[in-house]
């Protein structure tokens, strides 16, 4: 199947609950698919990606053996997989965990633009030792060899660790984490490769979730691995027993909430009043006022951060000390085992009643000292929009995206705080052009890197999207335009259904851009900005500034370019955007044309649908040129009975297009051949006290093109309701033409 975005993940729980939720959240957006590179004796969670995921494995992993020391013989023996899934699922990105570097590598074979997902905080590279020995293992040595036979050569100069795992830097990187966290050594000795702080959505959930009050509420969280021993091994079970005794002791308190989560173990039988045991973990649950004892999982790590929860740090691994650091260092909490020696294995060592009290120290320290509290109010939490950053390069094949508030660009002081944009108008140009101008000229609705459904973002109920974005996400993505049609936005609904219609099926985003251009262009008028636009590179925009060009008599008056100077933004003519969008003199043509000579079968039949019999009159008289004989034109009545006047421009269109579809399912029904279905709709619009009539025509021919004109009697004044019919036909069929 074929998919925009492949991810790929290995089976643990953790990395694999983190991709899984990346694939849940954008591929409302984007067509996307799961991967999981692993061992046949480690059975990957399928639930809720069934229909999404491929699974690849090979062999069993040695449990005698830290997952990380396999991550080069897995590599080696599932390059050839990652090659297969990517020829058959054509994907335009690759997001590749740090540990499935056999996807990155797949990728970097076929010439795939491929992220690497970062699920942890990382710091500064200082295990050039470590990795060297790594790769002298002799199980490393083999590794190398195949992929070698397979004709890989690995650039071990790019090749570095995170943690315990080799780990080679991809196109882009992505760590779920947030401005204010990393250390600012994090890419010290690092290859010089682009990384984004890209947020964390799994604390984004969390953070959703409603306070229950402000009891002073202590969570006790140590973590899956951590939980994990009390069924595996007696002696860490005594451990974890003995040291949760004490807390019971230290944490008894009716003025105290306490929730633990065993991770479905049962520690203990009995527990005091105060305390609530649940399985699973979720701070959601917790008051404002509470503290987080948590042995430093990621996770927990970041939903504490977003619900801005100050924590005690009991880590059992180097990961969990690094986030420990961290912990301390933003002065968000006490990292309880700052000197101690670990490495990536779990070690409880350190549990025990004493470490109980230390805890019970720390967690008091906090509760009575608002520093704490205050320092998490006052993290960073913005990050790169990943939104933004998969739609800017699937889309614009770029990797330069950052936050809106981060784009580099000339400031100019005296700029006027308006822009031209009247309702029903759409503002194209590229995303960084458009965030500039909802930034500097005051117009905040343009929603350029929101994700959400345009019906949950509109002020108002008849406020229209500025943006030709928001009626593709409806119109490309099933869970958005679920919400937005059955929206209480009438206008907005009846636009979208006229839209759908009038692409008549088309899919191909570039496709639907050109035909969005001639819709709301010959509707309303469209703006183009040309500012912070590459042609080579901005692949949507130019096609959009091209189609414009290519058909420039039509869309003359309906279409507006702008550019910023030292004045503001300023139109410019066609003839200038056309040197704009040159490269190397040559204009840059995009767009998929019909070959010469497909012109209407007009023999086939001229369906008409309107609500006045004299309108196929009127068309017969315009058509003389065109239909060698007007007994082909035939008059259908019209499938919506109106009785009240037709208001608007949004409920005339609605009307028409309606009629258009109705008209050819009528026909399609009936097996009736057509040439031309032409829809006359008209309605009455009114503009600053004036009342004019409004005549909008859409067409299909027998090849699925359509063409749409509206013609009104504000813009031509002196025009008569047969003339206003008359122009609005003709201008339409020049554009099917």
């Amino acid at each position: 199947m074929v998919r925009e975005i492949l991810v790929f993940t290995p089976p643990f729980p953790t990395h694999a609950a983190f991709h899984k939720d990346l694939i849940t959240t954008y591929k409302q957006h984007f067509k996307m698919g799961l991967v999981f590179t692993g061992w046949t004796n480690v059975q990957p969670d399928l639930h809720g990606v069934e229909k999404d995921s491929v699974v690849l494995a090979r062999s069993e992993l040695n449990g005698g053996h830290h997952p990380a020391l396999s991550t080069l013989p897995r590599a080696a023996e599932l390059f050839n997989g990652c090659l297969e899934v990517m020829k058959e699922s054509q994907p335009k990105l690759i997001i590749a965990d740090y540990w499935s570097i056999e996807a990155t590598l797949a990728a970097k074979e076929l010439g795939i633009t491929s992220w690497t997902s970062i699920p942890a905080v990382i710091g500064s590279y200082t295990t050039q030792e470590a990795f060297r020995e790594r790769l002298s293992k002799e199980e490393s040595v083999r590794a190398l060899e195949r992929l070698e036979n397979d004709g890989v050569e690995i650039d071990l100069n790019r090749t570095e660790m995170i943690f315990d795992s080799l780990y080679y830097p991809g196109d882009a990187n992505l760590i779920y984490t947030y401005v204010g966290i990393p250390p600012d050594d994090y890419l010290d000795q690092r290859f010089p490769a682009p990384y984004y702080l890209a947020g964390n959505l799994q604390a984004e959930k969390s953070a959703r979730k409603e306070t229950s009050g402000e009891t002073p509420t202590i969570v006790i969280s140590l973590g899956r691995r951590v939980m994990s021993l009390f069924s595996r091994q007696p002696e860490s079970r005594d451990k974890l027993r003995d040291f949760i005794i004490t807390l019971t002791a230290l944490f008894n308190s009716n003025k105290q909430r306490v929730i633990f989560y065993t991770k479905g173990n049962k520690i203990l039988s009995d527990y005091p009043e105060n305390w609530e045991v649940n399985d699973e973990y979720e701070l959601g649950n917790s008051s404002a006022n509470s503290v987080l004892i948590t042995d430093g999982d990621y996770n927990s790590f970041h939903k504490a951060l977003v619900r801005r929860t100050p924590m005690v740090v009991i880590p059992f691994t180097n990961r969990h000390q690094l986030i420990g650091e961290r912990v301390e260092a933003l002065g968000i909490g006490i990292n309880i085992g700052r000197n101690w020696i670990l490495d990536g294995e779990i070690n409880v060592d350190n549990l025990s009643s004493s470490l109980a009290q230390q805890i019970g120290d720390a967690t008091e320290a906090i509760f009575s000292d608002m520093g704490f509290k205050q320092s998490c109010n006052s993290i960073d939490l913005s990050a790169t929009s990943m939104y933004a950053l998969l739609k800017s390069t699937l889309y614009m094949n770029n990797l330069t995206v950052k936050k809106p508030r981060d784009i580099k660009v000339r400031r100019f002081p005296d700029l006027p705080v308006q822009f031209p944009l009247a309702p029903g108008q759409v503002l194209f140009g590229t995303d960084n052009a458009r965030i500039i101008l909802e930034e500097q000229a005051g117009i905040p609705r343009l929603y350029i890197w929101n994700d959400e459904p345009y019906s949950r973002l509109a002020n108002v109920p008849d406020e229209l999207p500025l943006t030709l974005d928001k009626y593709l996400d409806a119109l490309r993505f099933d869970e958005i335009g679920q919400i937005d049609f059955r929206s209480n936005m009438p206008g907005y609904t009846r636009l979208l259904t006229a839209f759908n219609i009038f692409l008549n099926g088309e899919r191909d985003l570039s496709e639907m851009c050109e035909k969005g251009i001639e819709f709301f262009a010959n509707l309303f008028g469209i703006r183009i900005l040309v500012d912070h636009f590459d042609p080579s590179s901005n692949y949507i925009t130019a096609r959009e500034i091209t189609h414009v060009l290519r058909k420039k008599e039509q869309y003359q008056g309906k279409t507006i370019f702008y550019r910023q100077n030292s004045k503001g933004w300023q139109q410019i003519s066609f003839d200038e955007v056309e040197q704009i969008i040159s490269i190397d003199g040559e204009t840059i043509e995009f767009g998929r044309e019909f070959p010469d000579g497909e012109s209407i079968p007009w023999e086939k039949g001229v369906f008409i649908s309107s609500g006045e019999p004299e309108t196929v009159e009127v068309l017969k008289k315009e058509l003389k040129q065109e239909v060698k004989d007007l007994s082909y034109v035939k008059g259908i009545i019209p499938i919506i009975e109106t009785t009240e006047e037709v208001v608007g421009i949004e409920s005339t269109v609605f009307v028409g297009a309606h009629n258009l579809l109705s008209l050819r399912k009528k026909l399609d029904d009936n097996q009736t051949p057509y040439g031309l279905l032409a829809s006359v709709a008209d309605g009455v619009i009114k503009q600053n006290g004036i009342e004019a009539a409004v005549f909008i025509v859409m067409l299909m021919d027998a090849f699925g093109r359509t063409a749409i004109a509206k013609s009104d009697g504000i813009q031509f004044p002196e025009m008569k309701k047969r003339e206003l019919l008359k122009n609005a036909f003709t201008t339409a069929l020049q554009q099917i033409e």
